[in-house]
């Protein structure tokens, strides 16, 4: 297994989620009676996506699905590249628990299940479990039942409402983390070898404006909302 040399830090991702392509069916989606629960596709990779969904409803008449793989079980299907046009108008937020998806997902203030397959995922899941705004499960063993409860918990507490407006609002307050924390270190290395300042303050300069440009809550999708 390689190793990352002692000079190099690990600062974070990069996240800007750029505005989504709106599907043709988003006006009947976002009319639906039913409580909407929007599925990205990274969370579909249980041992049966279609069967599961019937199980969770098996009449149709709970939940509106929409699922951006193009699945087979939901009652609307689209590319990824919807998924913030998409999001503003679900109640509920189903995801595998990525980095990507975990950020749009408390940006838009949407409760999220978090169906989750690796350590990184999982450990996505319980944060968001301990701010209260979401749940988390094993893809491969959740049931039915284990998400019906969850849905209806979620959904059903004024409180995770009130967390997710407060998750929001402190990310928004933020600039980008990534590019800031960059930044951070930047400055330091600036005033631990004055003799490299001149070089440094250019790509501190570019960091700082870089963070303050991709601040959450730039993006065209969020401002829609």
């Amino acid at each position: 297994m390689k190793t990352v040399p002692m000079n190099y830090f690990y600062v974070g991702p990069l996240i800007h989620a750029e505005p989504g392509v709106s599907p043709s069916w988003l006006d009947e989606f976002s009319s639906s009676p039913r409580v909407k629960i929007l599925i990205t596709g990274g969370s579909t990779n249980m041992v049966d996506f279609a069967e599961f969904f019937r199980a969770v409803d098996p009449d149709r008449r709970i939940y509106t699905l929409a699922c951006t793989d193009r699945a087979s079980a939901p009652d609307f299907s689209c590319g990824p590249e919807s998924l913030t046009a998409v999001l503003p108008h679900a109640d509920l937020f189903v995801t595998h628990g990525g980095l990507g998806s975990t950020y749009v997902g408390m940006v838009a203030a949407k409760p999220m299940i978090v169906l989750y397959d690796q350590f990184e995922r999982q450990a996505n899941a319980h944060r968001l479990a301990k701010l209260g705004v979401g749940a988390g499960f094993d893809s491969a063993t959740v049931t039915p039942d284990e998400f019906i409860a969850a849905t209806k918990r979620l959904l059903g507490d004024s409180g995770v409402r009130t967390q997710l407006v407060k998750v929001r609002e402190q990310l928004l307050a933020e600039p980008t983390g990534a590019p800031r924390a960059a930044a951070r270190l930047v400055a330091e290395c600036i005033n631990r070898f004055p003799q490299a300042a001149d070089r440094l303050r250019p790509v501190l300069a570019q960091l700082r404006d870089s963070s303050d440009r991709r601040r959450l809550g730039n993006e065209e999708w969020v401002a829609a909302m």
